[in-house]
């Protein structure tokens, strides 16, 4: 219970643009805490973390290696729609 309120609040933040926020709803994804397993989402939040947090950058390479080409694809496209979303907010 406390993961998902967690991934509500990271969820928040992230959506306001702190990369922290998203790196570790990236992270949650990722271990599938609070939400489940996701590597698509995890990518795709990582990678619009990684504009501002290195470690995202490092993150989002691992990840993508558990992920068909399909996947990466898709976790790209899906962190475009991210970056617009986050982006009208500001």
């Amino acid at each position: 219970k406390d993961d998902s309120k967690a991934v509500r609040w990271y969820r928040m933040a992230a959506e306001q643009g702190h990369a922290d926020a998203q790196y570790e709803l990236g992270l949650m994804y990722d271990n599938g805490r609070g939400v489940p397993k996701d590597f698509v989402v995890a990518y795709a939040w990582y990678s619009v973390a990684a504009e501002g947090r290195k470690s995202a950058q490092d993150a989002k390479n691992l990840v993508s290696h558990l992920m068909t080409d399909g996947q990466v694809t898709q976790a790209q496209e899906l962190s475009v729609e991210l970056r617009e979303r986050i982006g009208s907010r500001r």
